[in-house]
């Protein structure tokens, strides 16, 4: 009996045997395949037959195209094979535009598009038209370069597109007639399951229909990301007509007309619960904040609160997350008074679990040297962090012992700059490397920190860096 129970024991301490990677369910091997870039993914495929219907599911799940010649292939692939179309879920489409280079841009007319593309034929437009019939289970669509005028696409395709829920367009060029925006509008309302929509504008295109447009809200709609420049100036819609259970409203871009922005956020839904207000705008949201009962995420920026109002309302709300971008235009108004009033005294924020980023960009704080060949000290100078007014690193240590005893957690760029002094050897290492990767000297590195330590610090912190700047060269 006593060799049994020892044999007993000797097997459960015996290790088990993996198993094949081949005998593996297929819902652990879809999630093992998202986890390998596509080129691997397609060699595997070659290898197993069995390999094949999960490979073609992930590749065809999400669909990106920057090019008409590309999309046009992918088109005839879907119509050839509807399997395959009906696998698409996900579509990144940007055949309407044809990108530059910074370079580029001199001596050309493109100054009146928005930076980083211009405007492809048309031919663009008629080739997205074509392939959104063959792909019916489409859930999320984005199109850059879109124009109002595109409208056509969506009023032949919205009643083929019976699962989409989230849209999010990038509009490219003034084309704010009444009739076309009407038209546009019209397409829009077509698809009404939508769930999510981004609307950009770099053009500063009214694309949002005015107050006396009659339309039917969005019961479904519950996330919506919008520029300011979409808004009308003049007699600019409700928000909780357009969308009456919204949960989610983003609001960027700079804006010049703040009485249309502030009426536009008054009308918003009081059943608000994420508010990410990041324009760069002459008003503040004082009078807002008592209407969002239901806030538990706010973002703001730049000069857009008043601290005092802020603070009061931040006492009684169910904020849990609260963050500050700091503006261009607009001093910091989230410095460490403000933000140590938040953490403490009477009026202490009850709900806050997150405070995010606190005050301190890092542009501003973690300045990067760009110029190495400056010497060693003139990069220590020019890395030294550079705190806002009302910011220091001494503040920013009160800040984080008051949150630590309201079980508060605080996140953000400045962290990086505490203890700046003892941490600056290994500061200048990931620096050094990372900012002489694009400039693809090394000399410049072995001389700040040597033959031996640069050496080392490429094969820490840049595998394989040595063989992209001087070709086959390695590090001995």
């Amino acid at each position: 009996m006593a060799q049994r129970r020892l044999d007993v024991t000797q097997k459960a301490v015996q290790p088990q045997i993996p198993v094949p990677i081949m005998r593996l369910p297929d819902e652990l091997l879809s999630e093992i395949l998202t986890q390998v870039d596509s080129w691997t993914v397609l060699r595997l495929a070659r290898t197993c037959r069995r390999w094949l219907p999960i490979v073609r599911e992930q590749l065809y799940h999400t669909i990106s195209c920057d090019r008409v010649p590309k999309l046009r292939k992918l088109t005839e692939s879907v119509q050839k094979h509807p399997d395959l179309g009906a696998l698409v879920k996900t579509a990144d489409l940007r055949p309407l535009c044809d990108y530059f280079d910074e370079e580029d841009v001199s001596g050309s007319d493109t100054g009146s598009f928005r930076a980083g593309y211009y405007l492809a034929p048309d031919e663009g437009v008629d080739t997205i038209a074509a392939l959104l019939p063959f792909v019916p289970n489409l859930v999320q669509l984005k199109i850059a370069g879109f124009q109002a005028s595109h409208a056509r696409v969506l009023l032949q395709v919205a009643g083929q597109l019976a699962h989409l829920t989230r849209l999010d367009l990038e509009f490219a060029r003034h084309d704010c007639e009444p009739k076309t925006i009407r038209t546009w509008w019209y397409a829009l309302q077509r698809l009404r399951r939508l769930e999510r929509l981004a609307l950009c504008s770099g053009a500063g295109c009214d694309i949002l229909p005015t107050a006396s447009y009659q339309y039917e809200p969005w019961t479904e709609l519950r996330y919506f990301r919008v520029d300011s420049s979409c808004i009308p100036r003049e007699d600019a819609p409700s928000l909780s007509h357009f969308a009456p259970n919204l949960k989610h409203l983003e609001l960027y871009g700079a804006s010049d007309d703040p009485p249309s922005i502030l009426n536009f956020l008054e009308s918003a839904p009081s059943g608000l619960e994420i508010l990410r207000l990041c324009p760069e705008t002459e008003y503040t949201i004082d009078s807002l904040l008592p209407r969002l009962s239901a806030l538990k995420e706010l973002v703001l920026c730049g000069g857009s609160f008043t601290p005092g109002p802020l603070l009061q309302f931040l006492s009684t709300s169910p904020v849990e997350k609260l963050k500050f971008e700091t503006g261009y235009r607009k001093p910091v108004l989230a410095n460490d008074e403000f933000l140590l009033a938040v953490l403490e005294g009477d009026r202490r924020a009850q709900a806050l679990r997150y405070l995010a980023y606190l005050a301190y960009p890092i542009r501003d704080v973690l300045s990067r040297p760009e110029n190495l060949e400056a010497g060693l000290e003139n990069v220590r100078h020019a890395a030294m962090p550079k705190w806002p007014a009302g910011c220091t690193e001494a503040g920013l240590k009160r800040v984080l012992e008051a949150a630590n005893k309201v079980q508060v957690t605080v996140t953000g760029s400045a962290l990086a700059c505490l203890d700046w002094d003892r941490t600056w050897d290994d500061t200048l290492e990931r620096t050094a490397v990372d900012v002489l990767y694009p400039a693809s000297s090394e000399r410049t590195l072995v001389r700040l920190l040597g033959r031996e330590r640069g050496a080392h610090v490429l094969r820490e912190e840049r595998p394989g860096l040595v063989a992209l700047l001087n070709g086959t060269a390695e590090v001995e």
